[in-house]
């Protein structure tokens, strides 16, 4: 019986990404907004062995040399190479998708963890369409999950076989979602700390040396950005997002659209003026951090907001744009409650929504809400072990509040699956009692 039940729950989730899989064959819509960056730096190294995420007949911009890590260009130019298809990386996006929650689940079986589980990790990936139309889409997404995956499983299984292989292979994996997504490389500072933890409780300085070998990467990609614009750091994208989303949204929030548009027009002119990539990236640090500290504590507030989003967005974007349904709102529901209040702006919002989109996207919002509640019944109930709940935890809390304003669905995807393996997890034990 057992075996019949897995059986059934492999074959609906692949069919489920057959699903998705044969729209996107019939529709081949691709992009989103970031994805012609990635198109581009991919075409760009295998024509000009450069990762500039812009067409180069355009006029140069230097910041574009090294706003994205080189690992997902390289995939597409790998896959274009083997099969000349943006259908195949579809293909294997969603092969890497099953592959995540076959990891989440093969861990809620070394925990003894079986009742139910098919049934919630079904539930919520039916409810999480953002998994299936970004396997199906060019965007790092899927990819970048992958790894955030593969951290969560070697450091759970280190943890109770204490084997080495596992910190070779955690830091190995944070190595490559460091040359996939800038977001992961502040991780780089609990790691070491973690390993510096347990090379001294243990007498192991293999696990220290380990847990340096991707702050010696982050070094050595650092300086090839250097030796391509003379500033050695590691990514312009975080410097940008934060002046023009984080502040820039901020601003237009609390101070109003011209207001905000006067900040940024004004700092992107003293920019354009300053050549090299170091003034560029100091002048728009110091406009940010001003802001930022002249109103900290409505920025802080502000910036907690993004948790609601990241918990509870049912991905409305990405639904309308891998589906081609037409857009009534170019803003989405945060965007309209912020600017006129909690009542007023979901009413504005609503108002633009056919009844059977409405529908849905009320649903994925009811499955974030037991998806959140079940995470904290496991966080607070559950007989897991304390440090697999420290880092459920941790993870999430980081991609949380890293996601910040301008927080969606799409930012909860790299932890994800580990939400879906909490909620299975406490489920599952409270069926079994």
């Amino acid at each position: 019986m057992l075996q019949k039940d897995n059986v059934i729950f492999w074959g609906i989730l692949i069919i489920l990404h057959l699903i998705f899989f044969s729209i996107q064959v019939k529709n081949k819509n691709y992009e989103l907004t970031d994805t012609k960056e990635y198109i581009y730096a991919s075409q760009n190294i295998k024509n000009y062995g450069v990762n500039y995420c812009n067409d180069l007949n355009k006029p140069f911009r230097v910041q574009l040399l090294t706003r994205r890590p080189p690992l997902y260009p390289l995939l597409i130019l790998a896959i274009n190479y083997l099969f000349n298809s943006n259908l195949a990386l579809c293909l294997i996006q969603c092969l890497l998708s099953l592959f995540n929650i076959m990891i989440i689940r093969k861990l809620l079986l070394n925990f003894g963890i079986k009742k139910g589980i098919n049934g919630i990790i079904l539930l919520f990936i039916i409810l999480s369409p953002p998994q299936l139309t970004l396997s199906n889409t060019i965007m790092c997404d899927i990819l970048f999950q992958t790894f955030t995956v593969l951290i969560f499983y070697f450091f759970i299984l280190f943890y109770l076989k204490r084997e080495k292989k596992y910190v070779l292979w955690m830091n190995i994996i944070i190595i490559l979602a460091l040359l996939t997504k800038p977001v992961i490389y502040l991780l780089l500072i609990p790691n070491i700390i973690l390993w510096a933890y347990f090379s001294y409780k243990e007498k192991v300085l293999y696990y220290l040396m380990v847990g340096m070998f991707p702050i010696f990467a982050l070094m050595a990609y650092s300086y090839t950005n250097y030796q391509k614009t003379g500033y050695f750091h590691y990514t312009s994208i975080s410097s940008y997002n934060m002046f023009q989303y984080n502040v820039g949204s901020f601003l237009t929030f609390y101070k109003g659209e011209r207001y905000s548009e006067n900040f940024i027009d004004s700092t992107s002119a003293i920019v354009d003026r300053n050549p090299a990539l170091k003034d560029k990236i100091k002048i728009i640090d110091h406009a940010s951090g001003n802001v930022l500290k002249s109103n900290i504590f409505q920025y802080s507030l502000y910036h907690l907001k993004g948790l609601f989003p990241f918990f509870l967005d049912p991905g409305r974007y990405d639904i309308y744009y891998f589906f081609k349904i037409p857009n009534p709102n170019n803003w989405g529901f945060w965007y309209f409650t912020n600017k006129y209040g909690t009542v007023k702006g979901a009413l504005a919002f609503f108002k633009k929504l056919n009844l059977l989109i409405m529908t849905i996207l009320t649903i994925i919002v009811l499955g974030n809400l037991l998806k959140l509640y079940l995470l904290i019944k496991f966080l607070t109930k559950s007989h897991a072990h304390l440090i697999v709940k420290l880092t459920v935890i941790f993870l999430i809390a980081y991609f949380a509040i890293l996601s910040g304003p301008v927080s969606s669905f799409r930012y909860a995807i790299p932890v994800l699956p580990i939400i879906i393996f909490s909620a299975a997890y406490y489920y599952s034990e409270k069926e079994a009692v």
